[in-house]
């Protein structure tokens, strides 16, 4: 099984030492919860733990965090209407597939990237 993609940027990211949590589907959470998230990189393989979530409302955010947004496209505007009801403004970085995913966050929120 492969990891989704948004666990492949926070397995790496975790990696160098950054505080992550994903936040993604049950099936994809409970399994990187029990067993880790498997890396196959160039320099060998690495199993990165970190925190799994199922809804952003598990996440206790901070003034300093942001999000990399790796949901399907048609869960994005569902995504943001979830975050948008715990923060009023949080840096979003889309990495995403499609051509208006960044159009839809910046509904939301100001400071989007794509």
């Amino acid at each position: 099984m492969a990891p989704v993609d948004g666990g492949v940027v926070g397995g790496c990211l975790t990696l160098a030492g950054f505080d992550v949590a994903l936040i993604g589907r049950p099936g994809h959470m409970n399994a990187i919860r029990q067993n880790g998230l498997r890396l196959l990189m160039p320099t060998g393989t690495k199993t990165v733990h970190m925190p799994t979530y199922t809804r952003p409302d598990e996440v206790e955010f901070g003034k300093d965090d942001v999000v990399f947004l790796s949901v399907k496209g048609q869960g994005t505007e569902t995504a943001m209407v979830d975050l948008k009801k715990l923060t009023e403004d949080m840096p979003i970085f889309c990495f995403q597939n499609g051509i208006s995913n960044e159009e839809t966050v910046s509904r939301y929120f100001k400071r989007v990237y794509g």
